[in-house]
């Protein structure tokens, strides 16, 4: 994800870069509830129901409300910081494909959690490849870079769907309604479990209000992007909750917990040190940005 970002910041203006992010927020809002259904699907997926379908499917419809939502406001969204609209309906695209990787992935941590490891690799290399095709041939410009990430997505989709192909040719599996009935009825409390990071994000939308530029979410995004690479440190952790939820010990917790910190600290620590220097490799103009970098690491 790091090199991406690298490749685009390289190529893009600070303003077409900015105007990604601020893309990019407005879909994650579209994208927020892709998390509700799958909350549930993995607990039920851990206990052996059959419900690989009705996960899909049940997330499948809330996809096609959120695309609908997205379109509606998109117009509204554009005139805020001077995006134009066709890249909005554009981005709209990913709705779809993530609200599929995410069904997919749920159903992948409850059994098979290894699986999430090669569909993030797939997407990672995805994007770098495909990058550096469209800035050979084509140049690298915020539609392409748009494109490419779509194209990611589709491959990460496509990944899952290869290592789940079992799961969806059982034929005694059938549309579990009474499941969905309850999923929907309980959505609540994935609901209420994620609405404080819903309202943690709109720091972000508000800068972009109160400044009316691209440039501050560009250096925002910029520095998160180096922090975010101290959450990576988190896959060392992705097994503990499916055996968790199978009936795990004290000692599991203890030496996951003790593993994660061999990555973190030094991490951590390497961010803050660091900061400038590691900036200046996505442009000289970020390393204004380093001082955002030292309080946003240890908080990765």
């Amino acid at each position: 994800g790091l090199i991406f970002t690298v490749i685009v910041t390289r190529n893009l203006s600070i303003n077409d870069f900015g105007a990604w992010q601020y893309l990019s927020l407005v879909l994650s809002y579209a994208v927020f509830p892709a998390v509700l259904i799958p909350y549930w699907a993995t607990r039920f997926y851990a206990r052996e129901y059959a419900i690989a379908k009705t996960t899909v499917i049940s997330n499948m419809i809330i996809s096609l409300l959120s695309f609908l939502i997205f379109l509606i406001f998109a117009p509204l969204a554009s005139k805020v910081i001077s995006v134009k609209l066709y890249l909005f309906y554009l981005v709209s695209i990913q709705i779809f494909l993530v609200y599929f990787s995410t069904s997919l992935e749920s159903l992948a941590l409850a059994k098979q959690p290894h699986i999430l490891g090669y569909e993030t690799i797939s997407f990672e290399l995805a994007k770098v490849v495909l990058a550096l095709i469209l800035f050979a041939t084509l140049n690298l410009k915020l539609e392409n870079v748009i494109l490419t990430v779509i194209l990611a997505y589709l491959i990460q989709c496509l990944t899952l769907l290869f290592f789940l192909r079992k799961e969806f040719i059982k034929k005694e599996e059938e549309l579990n309604w009474y499941v969905q009935k309850k999923w929907f009825i309980n959505i609540w409390l994935p609901l209420f479990n994620g609405f404080p990071t819903f309202i943690g994000s709109l720091d972000l939308f508000i800068l972009a209000v109160l400044t009316k530029s691209t440039v501050s979410l560009a250096l925002y995004k910029v520095s998160s992007s180096v922090a975010t690479v101290i959450s990576y440190s988190l896959g060392t952790t992705i097994a503990l909750y499916p055996n968790l939820l199978k009936g795990g010990e004290k000692k599991d917790i203890e030496e996951t917990l003790n593993f994660f910190l061999i990555f973190a600290i030094p991490m951590t620590l390497g961010a803050i040190s660091l900061a400038k220097p590691i900036l200046h490799i996505f442009k000289p103009e970020y390393e204004e940005a380093s001082i955002l970098l030292v309080f946003m690491a240890p908080q990765f």
